[in-house]
């Protein structure tokens, strides 16, 4: 990973959260070559419309974009902020928009999952030990059928937990301790984990992602 990818700045996130002394790494997904700057791998025959990537099941293909997690993710404590704009009718749904391994369903140790499922935001840590912990914003997919974009904020400390922030406001905190003793060597946004070409768990996110913020520190407030 080239130094140029992440940068230590003391980050107010665009919804009015901060995070103090923080290495950053941030990307727009605008278009192709923007994403490939910041080391992104795209699935093929990508699609931007309202500056960001559409990432929504066709029947035929999904768009998906892949980093490589070394240097970005710290699996003791950081943040992850997403800007998106749901494309969810049907809330009985599951959505995948971030996470480092397979599905949750799987229980692959060392992993982290942002995701929608039915009407609820969940992100969810499993640990070295394959211990599930989750943090939920219940209630809230309904809301997003507004076709406005919106800023989902998840924020993990190994010795104090996890918690949720919808547009800047907490909708959820849960007080656990957990270790990750490593990370997957992949981030995968807007779809779940897909391997030698081949989709292992299909969650497509449905929404068009704007732009992702990871910081190795977690929300201060």
């Amino acid at each position: 990973m080239k130094f140029s990818r992440i940068k230590l700045l003391s980050v107010i996130f665009a919804c009015g959260l901060t995070v103090l002394s923080a290495q950053a790494f941030e990307v727009a997904f605008n278009s192709a070559e923007t994403i490939g700057e910041r080391g992104g791998i795209l699935s093929d025959n990508p699609k931007f419309i309202e500056g960001g990537l559409e990432c929504r099941d066709s029947g035929t293909i999904v768009n998906f974009c892949k980093f490589p997690s070394d240097g970005i993710i710290n699996p003791a404590h950081g943040t992850i902020e997403i800007t998106f704009k749901p494309l969810w009718k049907n809330t009985a749904s599951k959505n995948c928009l971030f996470n480092t391994g397979v599905g949750v369903m799987w229980g692959e140790a060392n992993t982290m999952h942002l995701q929608r499922e039915g009407d609820a935001l969940n992100f969810i840590i499993i640990d070295e030990k394959q211990a599930i912990n989750v943090v939920s914003a219940q209630n809230f997919v309904s809301k997003f059928d507004d076709g406005k974009f919106h800023q989902i904020t998840a924020s993990w400390d190994a010795e104090k937990g996890l918690a949720l922030y919808v547009d800047g406001v907490k909708e959820g905190f849960t007080d656990c301790r957990f270790t990750m003793s490593k990370i997957s060597p992949w981030i995968y946004i807007g779809n779940n984990n897909i391997y030698s070409g081949g989709q292992i768990y299909y969650y497509p996110s449905n929404a068009v992602i704007k732009s992702m913020r990871i910081t190795d520190a977690p929300v201060s407030n």
